[in-house]
Order: structure tokens, then C-alpha cells, then sequence
């Protein structure tokens, strides 16, 4: 698929895989989990997304992800793009501050993060509600699978290698002293 077809919005329904800004590469995923992810500022500014790990486009292009808003504070570098549904859960981090103005890249629309507050429910709230109910195990599913399996995979690389340094070690104990 041509990267103009990711970013026009006419993006294929499969497995995405996410590139954070530290390399670690996390996948396949669907797009609903992007998108949850996004409203739940878990994934930033710089962050990119690919459906074959080697064509990769900027996830705030991806439309779907919704990542137009842009904070403009007193005092602070611009921070964003991120999706507005995040804004809450970054208030409450820190990374969004009281009298920050909220901007959609756009279209310009401005909106004062208080206002975005306001309507919003407290996250701890809804965390808490979602852990009580079990929902949060089914909703990351998908992710926690891959990162078990992730790890079985790691796990016997990190037995290879420990092999290969036995021999090497070997090797070049008798490589220095002849026996």
C-alpha cells in the first residue's frame, strides 16, 4: 500500500504495528487498540505506525488516531499532537497545565483545557470502575499474548547466546593456553 493511502485516511482494517520514539516496535495490533491507545495517551508525538515494519508514517497522520490537538501553554514549549479524549489523562500527569489553550491542527477550532475538564470523567474514576468489572484484562488481551510470546521468543535467544559464550569462552581459553 502506498503511504499516501495511509495518510488520505483510506487505510486497510489489519495489523499495525507502533514504533515508539525509544525503537521498541509493538504488534500487530488492530486499529481499535491504536485508537484506544491514543485516548489514553499512550501513544506521543513522534511515535510512528506501519502495517509491514518497513513503510512507516507519522502515527498524529494516521486520521483514524484522531491526534489534532496541539497544547499551547504560557511559559512551555507547544506539546502534541495528541487526541483530545487524552487531554484529561495528561491534566492529570502534568503535562497539560491550568490555563493551557487547546488547538486542532487542523482546523484551527481553539478550546480552553478547562472546558475539555469540565465534561470529563475523573479518570481514576473509570480506571477503577474498568478494574472492578474485569474489563481491563479483555480490552489489552491482544497485547499482553504478544508480549508473553515476545518474551518465550527472547527467553531462547538469550539461552542461544549464553551457549555461544560458553564456546566462545572455551575457545578462547584454549586458544591461550594450548590445552
Amino acid at each position: 500500500m502506498a503511504e499516501d493511502e495511509h495518510i488520505s485516511g483510506n487505510s486497510a482494517p489489519g495489523e499495525w504495528y507502533l514504533k515508539a520514539n525509544d525503537e521498541s516496535i509493538y504488534g500487530p495490533l488492530t486499529l481499535d487498540l491504536l485508537r484506544d491507545w491514543a485516548a489514553h495517551a499512550r501513544i506521543h508525538p513522534g511515535n510512528q505506525v506501519s502495517h509491514d515494519k518497513q513503510t512507516w508514517q507519522s502515527a498524529e497522520d494516521l486520521p483514524e488516531l484522531k491526534m489534532d490537538w496541539v497544547a499551547k501553554m504560557r511559559g512551555r514549549p507547544d506539546y502534541g499532537p495528541f487526541s483530545l479524549l487524552a487531554a484529561p489523562l495528561l491534566a492529570q500527569r502534568g503535562k497539560l497545565t491550568p490555563g493551557t489553550t487547546l488547538t486542532n491542527r487542523r482546523t484551527n477550532k481553539t478550546t480552553p483545557l478547562e472546558t475539555i475538564l469540565k465534561n470529563a470523567p475523573r479518570q481514576e474514576d473509570t480506571d477503577d470502575s474498568d478494574l472492578r468489572n474485569g474489563k481491563w484484562e479483555s480490552k489489552f488481551v491482544t497485547e499482553k499474548t504478544q508480549r508473553l510470546k515476545k518474551e518465550v521468543e527472547l527467553s531462547g535467544l538469550l539461552s542461544e547466546l549464553a551457549e555461544d559464550i560458553q564456546v566462545k569462552t572455551r575457545d578462547l581459553h584454549i586458544a591461550r593456553t594450548g590445552l
